[in-house]
Parts: C-alpha cells; sequence; structure tokens
C-alpha cells in the first residue's frame, strides 16, 4: 500500500513515460516551486493530471528560491485549486509555508486561509 510522490523541478511531461509505468508513484505538485521555475500551471496540471497524488500549498516570487508567507509571494491559489476542482482533483494538500517568527501562529493563518479558499469561502 505504499505510494511514492515525487516532487521534481523536471518539466512534467518530460517524465508522463515513467509515471506510466508504475502506479504506485505519483507526482507531488508544489505550487510555489512551478511559480518560482515560472512553469505553467494549467499546462502542467492538464499534462499529467491522473499522476498528481499531493499538493504542496506554499508560495514563492517568481524566479526565487526562498519561501514566502501565504499572498506575499506570486502563487495565484484561488485559480490554481479552482483549476484543481476542474480536473476532480481529491488527493491530499500539505501546507508548506515559511513560518516566520511564530510558527503555530502563522499555521493557523495559513490554515484558515487555505480552507477559505478550497472551500470557495
Amino acid at each position: 500500500n505504499i505510494k511514492i510522490f515525487l516532487e521534481t523541478n523536471i518539466k512534467l511531461k518530460n517524465i508522463k513515460h515513467l509515471l506510466s509505468k508504475n502506479k504506485k508513484i505519483k507526482i507531488c505538485l508544489d505550487l510555489g516551486n512551478l511559480k518560482s521555475f515560472n512553469f505553467d500551471f494549467l499546462g502542467e496540471v492538464n499534462e499529467i493530471k491522473s499522476f498528481i497524488g499531493l499538493i504542496h500549498l506554499k508560495d514563492k516570487k517568481k524566479g526565487k528560491k526562498k519561501n514566502e508567507m501565504v499572498n506575499k509571494g506570486d502563487v495565484d491559489f484561488f485559480t490554481n485549486v479552482q483549476i484543481l476542482k476542474k480536473i476532480n482533483y481529491k488527493g491530499n494538500f500539505t501546507l508548506e509555508t515559511a513560518p516566520g517568527f511564530h510558527p503555530l501562529q502563522n499555521a493557523k493563518i495559513n490554515y484558515k486561509i487555505f480552507n477559505q479558499i478550497i472551500n470557495n469561502k
């Protein structure tokens, strides 16, 4: 029952053939990294939608390596979540966010923000 989730900065269409060979291997789609590397989110998702197993909710600025606090980077979470809903994504989400000076408080804030985005509130 073990699944392997790959988080990679390789264009996903370039590893699609590997994913199709083993049903236990899925993609961990990192929203911050996709933005940082200027990947086309819609294009990437459409290319590998059946292989997505986990989503990292993380904010980054385009072209930067450093994680940002939620809504301080360039990731359009609302649009990305709407795209995931359109492809009927049913997997898990992981908050992978910058802890700042108050990690527990920031985790609660980030959870509330993402819960509102995911549930269209």
